[in-house]
């Protein structure tokens, strides 16, 4: 009998890091990292020691040292924290091929504008609006600026629409305070009247009296 075959242990798994291909970072995912640099050091900038020193003043008179290390240790847990963050964020949510797509994407609509500018360079076509640039290139006179205006002056219209509505509701509410205002004045201004033409007038209970003793008198004459 033949001996048994050898069964041949499993080979470790290779390493990802290993048989990954590196990535070369694109223009916008170099000014990404760019900017989340300067981001970051505005962030521990931001916790100096002399903020340290104003939020614990007692440490710091009597041990400045112990909050100054302190300070230190907070700082790089918080550095190593964030850039660990960033990097996993970028793995998971494949942000270099997404940029560098972006990248290709751009640099090919770039090259076709070129060649179409330079085409209509060749013909020597003109526009009849008295502009020496070619017909097929007139795009290329809209700056970045002048493309996102053009972009957001829908939504500026409906803004000053309903900015437009807002001040007439608004000034329908004026026209009602007011309305109210004077109502109210006609009605202080009316019982003020009253009352100055009930202190010029005399009490009831004295016209009473007369209106009595003139009927008494009157009736004491006719007896008479």
């Amino acid at each position: 009998m033949s001996a048994p075959a050898k069964v041949q242990p499993n080979a470790p798994p290779a390493d990802p890091a290993d048989t990954e291909m590196t990535v070369e970072e694109g223009p916008r995912m170099r000014k990404l990292r760019e900017v989340f640099e300067a981001a970051l050091n505005t962030c521990l900038n931001g916790c100096s020691y002399a903020k340290m020193a104003q939020a614990f003043p007692r440490l710091a008179r009597e041990n400045p040292e112990a909050l100054r290390s302190a300070r230190e240790q907070l700082v790089a847990f918080i550095e190593e924290s964030i850039r660990e963050e960033f990097e996993d964020i970028n793995i998971d949510k494949n942000v270099v091929a997404k940029l560098n797509e972006l990248d290709r994407i751009i640099a090919l609509a770039q090259q076709r504008q070129k060649a179409e500018y330079e085409r209509g360079q060749g013909r020597g076509s003109k526009r009849t609006d008295n502009s020496s640039a070619p017909a097929e290139c007139m795009h290329f006179r809209v700056s970045p600026a002048q493309a996102i205006r053009a972009y957001s002056i829908y939504a500026k219209r409906r803004e000053l629409s309903k900015l437009h509505m807002e001040l007439a509701e608004s000034a329908n509410h004026a026209a009602q305070s007011r309305l109210t205002q004077s109502r109210a004045e006609v009605s202080t201004l009316q019982n003020t009247i009253q009352l100055s033409v009930d202190k010029l007038l005399p009490p009831r209970g004295i016209v009473d009296v007369i209106e009595i003793s003139t009927a008494v008198g009157g009736t004491e004459m006719e007896c008479t």
